[in-house]
């Protein structure tokens, strides 16, 4: 009687002589070989072994048969049973028996019970051959019984057997389940003497074994090519494993090396490629370039591999523009997905929401969400996490607290409801974040150090600070410590109100603590010294940055004084902005264009005096410099710059640059010839490649450098990105969208009677923070359009995404528009009422960006003609002064 059948035991039989057994046996011999046991249930197959041995005349050869059939049935119990069983009718097993039963365990992956069959061999007198033992070291080695493999070499060695090189490779795998590596170095080193040597799997499997020594590794690697052992795609996946753990900026280097040789790859090496990319942000790039490569070489790509491509982007720069940039390729890579026809799951929407909310993308993030939902994924607490912080960097607290809703309902996090009390007192509802906390306590969550940083940065937002500081020292006496993240939440609240006292108070209490203010927390200090007009703190403040942060990674630190410059421009404080300029002469053209700025109600004696021995002049020269260097690497097309975008602040540079030399009547001759024969007809390609791709093969002939038939910048990329008057005037000729002076004269005139009162522009009309933009528009549709109808110029005052603005400098910080609208989808509403073939007539009082000539370039190539004219702050800023 058979027992379960995960305990199943052949029990031995009872010797029966009849004629009736006689021909059951024969029968069931018969139904063992001609493949019926395939289609047996266990407890059926079972049943047939036991009749068979139940017949008097049972020989070797009969069992062996049934352990072929137990064989394919990978029933390694029932085999071993019927060993015993044989033993029972006094039918010793032969080499060829244990040989077999050896297989069926091996290839169950049950190492043990063929390690225990080996000592039984040996017990019985029986010598296992080498088949048999490399058998149990396979089965071993799937287990990591790394020491009982070592010991069947040893009993092989002792008995005289000689191992070949499956043996070792065997072996080494055993040692390299349990990281091993010294005894596999070992073993690599008796495989050497071996008649046959090493091959390229006893490489593969010591390498894998020696993954945390990846100079070992690569010293393997020199060693099996001196022996002229061709690597393949496990070599190369060990290898790239190895480097992504020690030495991640090698593995780049070391896979294009390998793809030299010809050495083709596979998912599992482009997997170990991406690893390093992970472990080094700075490896974001190689991250892409993998992606085409397995695209251009057909290996499969699942959802896992684009997942953590995302991830490599998505963390790869956590600060300004180059966050801004990775974020969009984060998008690209979601609509590579959809391409490819993966499905996206969780982690996929999680790293793409993450990206959006890094940007301040709110709408972008609860969208995403929503696509999550549409698609029938059930959206879980990092979802909600990523969805609920994007509203609080919005100051969306209605949606933050939707969204704390619907996360309940799954089960809410700590930090759903802390995101929730930021969202409310960022919107100053800091009375609904205050309640939220007892809210809190209800649904039976505990608060910890990130939901008490937040109730003290609400209590911040009201006005009560001493709250805030009661919080503080009732954390203490509880035992929790603060952290850099709560010094500088509450500094970045303080920022509402302007409360640049508390935010120094607060700063002291930290540090008497032990919290060091982080980066960012200088930003906010200076930000709130600098609207308080405290300028010696600021100087204060900017030294102890410096000094504590010399080299800080993905901030560049003209970015604090174009802060401050800007301050200087808003107050009119024309000697603090020559001040800072003078201490650090390297902040950049931006930084020289605000302080200039400042600068322009100055008599030009003032001016000199204040400059003293630097001279008025003194920003001329290392402008000139920078721009030049800018230029020389557009035109060579050498890298200058962090990320892939270098091109468009190397444009900036020069931008910049020819505008303040043209403004203040200095000759910049040299600059802008270079510009225009080594640059100017690339940037001009990139503007028509967006409509006319031909134009790249057309540019690239017959120049010193090529772009390899790829423009200088391309979609987003065109995107805040301008050329100087000079030469954005220079490409609206070349483009055939260029207006008359009458047109321009005519556009001012409108604009201006657009400008409110001087009594309605409450804190002054030449104010950066206002944002203040104004378009005047007017078109002509064809006498095709039905809809159409005769527009005679219609202003409209606000923002252009993406172009300069009005009545502000260049150098304005982003963080002071305050009016998105998109340039493009403006042009195509008047392309719908005017129809093709009409006509239209556009005045700006700002540069257009390369992507709103890009947009107008399309709109004339599609029939409708366009007229543009503009003018640049330094005209638009004299209406107002």
């Amino acid at each position: 009687v058979c027992t379960s059948p995960s305990t199943a035991q052949i029990a031995p039989a009872p010797v029966v002589q009849s004629q009736h057994h006689d021909r059951g046996h024969r029968r069931g011999i018969s139904r063992l070989l001609n493949g019926e046991a395939r289609r047996m249930r266990r407890d059926e197959l079972n049943g047939e072994i036991q009749r068979l041995l139940a017949d008097s005349a049972l020989n070797v050869r009969e069992c062996m048969v049934a352990l072929k059939v137990l064989g394919q049935r990978k029933l390694w119990q029932e085999a071993v049973g019927l060993m015993k069983s044989m033993s029972f009718r006094r039918l010793e097993p032969d080499q060829f028996v244990f040989n077999k039963i050896i297989s069926i365990c091996a290839s169950s992956k049950e190492g043990l019970p063929a390690w225990d069959l080996l000592r039984t061999m040996r017990q019985r007198r029986l010598f296992p051959d080498v088949y048999a033992c490399n058998m149990v070291i396979g089965a071993l080695a799937t287990g990591g019984s790394w020491e009982k493999a070592l010991s069947v070499i040893d009993s092989m060695k002792r008995c005289q057997t000689i191992p070949d090189v499956v043996t070792m490779n065997s072996a080494i795998a055993a040692c390299a389940q349990s990281s091993r590596w010294m005894e596999a170095i070992q073993l690599l080193d008796e495989g050497q003497q071996l008649p046959s040597g090493p091959d390229v799997m006893t490489y593969g499997a010591t390498m894998h074994a020696c993954e945390a020594k990846w100079r070992l590794v690569l010293h393997l690697l020199d060693e099996m090519q001196n022996k002229k052992i061709q690597p393949n795609e496990m070599i190369s996946a060990s290898v790239m494993g190895a480097c992504a753990k020690g030495s991640p900026e090698k593995s780049t280097d070391l896979f294009t090396s390998l793809k030299e040789q010809g050495i083709r790859q596979n998912k599992v090496s482009y997997t170990a490629a991406l690893s390093a990319c992970h472990k080094d942000q700075y490896l974001w790039e190689w991250s892409l370039w993998y992606l085409q490569e397995m695209k251009t070489t057909g290996v499969e790509i699942d959802i896992g591999i684009m997942n953590g491509i995302m991830a490599v982007c998505e963390k790869a720069h956590q600060w300004g523009q180059l966050q801004k940039r990775n974020t969009k390729i984060v998008e690209q890579l979601l609509d590579d997905i959809k391409y490819l026809e993966l499905t996206p799951d969780i982690i996929t929407y999680s790293h793409t929401m993450a990206a959006a909310k890094q940007v301040g993308a709110w709408q972008r993030v609860l969208g995403l969400l929503n696509q999550a939902c549409i698609q029938k994924l059930q959206p879980d607490g990092v979802l909600y996490t990523h969805a609920i912080s994007a509203c609080a960097n919005g100051s969306r607290w209605e949606h933050a607290l939707t969204l704390l809703a619907a996360a309940n309902a799954v089960g809410s996090l700590e930090f759903h409801w802390s995101s929730a009390m930021t969202a409310c007192a960022q919107a100053t509802q800091w009375e609904h974040a205050i309640s939220l906390a007892s809210q809190m306590l209800q649904v039976g969550l505990q608060p910890e150090i990130v939901t008490k940083t937040a109730l003290m940065c609400a209590y911040v937002h009201g006005g009560h600070w001493p709250v805030a500081l009661e919080l503080l020292s009732m954390m203490l006496d509880s035992g929790e410590e603060p952290n850099h993240i709560t010094l500088t939440s509450v500094i970045r609240a303080c920022m509402q109100r302007g409360d640049f006292a508390f935010a120094v108070k607060w700063k002291v209490e930290m540090e008497a603590l032990g919290v060091q203010p982080y980066l960012t927390t200088y930003v906010f200090l200076i930000a709130l010294a600098a609207e308080a007009q405290e300028w010696k703190w600021v100087q204060y403040l900017l030294a102890e940055s410096f000094a504590r942060y010399p080299q800080a990674d993905n901030f560049d630190v003209r970015q604090l004084y174009n802060l401050v410059l800007l301050k200087c421009l808003k107050f009119g404080n024309a000697p603090r902005a020559i001040a800072f300029w003078k201490d650090y002469l390297d902040s950049g053209v931006s930084s020289t264009n605000a302080m200039l700025a400042a600068c322009e109600d100055l008599d030009w004696s003032e001016f000199k005096d204040l400059c003293e021995e630097l001279g008025p002049a003194s920003w001329v020269q290392g402008a000139k410099e920078a721009a030049l260097s800018a230029e020389l690497a557009l035109a060579r097309g050498w890298y200058t710059g962090h990320g892939s975008g270098w091109q468009q602040d190397a444009l900036g540079q020069v931008a910049m640059t020819l505008d303040l030399l043209s403004w203040h009547g200095i000759s910049a001759a040299e600059l802008k010839n270079k510009f225009a024969h080594g640059v100017f007809d690339f940037v001009l390609a990139a503007v028509i490649a967006d409509t006319d791709t031909t134009v790249l093969h057309r540019a690239s002939t017959g120049r010193t450098h090529t772009r390899l038939r790829q423009p200088i910048l391309k979609g987003p990329q065109l995107q805040n990105v301008m050329l100087s008057s000079d030469f954005t005037k220079q490409a609206l000729q070349s483009l055939e969208l260029a207006a008359s002076e009458t047109w321009l004269t005519t556009g001012r005139l409108r604009a201006r009677r657009e400008l409110p009162a001087k009594e309605e522009a409450g804190d002054g009309l030449d104010n950066p923070a206002r944002g203040l933009r104004a378009r005047w528009i007017s078109f002509r549709p064809s006498k095709k359009c039905a809809e159409g109808h005769e527009n005679r110029g219609t202003v409209v005052l606000g923002a252009d995404a993406g172009c300069k603005e009005w009545l502000a400098p260049h150098a304005l910080d982003k963080a002071f528009t305050r009016f998105p609208q998109e340039h493009r989808q403006l042009l195509r509403d008047i392309m719908k009422v005017a129809g093709t073939h009409g006509s239209v007539r556009m005045y700006m009082s700002y540069a257009p960006c390369l992507a709103c000539l890009a947009t107008l370039f399309q709109l004339r190539t599609a029939g409708l003609r366009c007229e543009v004219a503009f003018d640049t702050w330094r005209e638009t800023r004299s209406w107002t002064c």
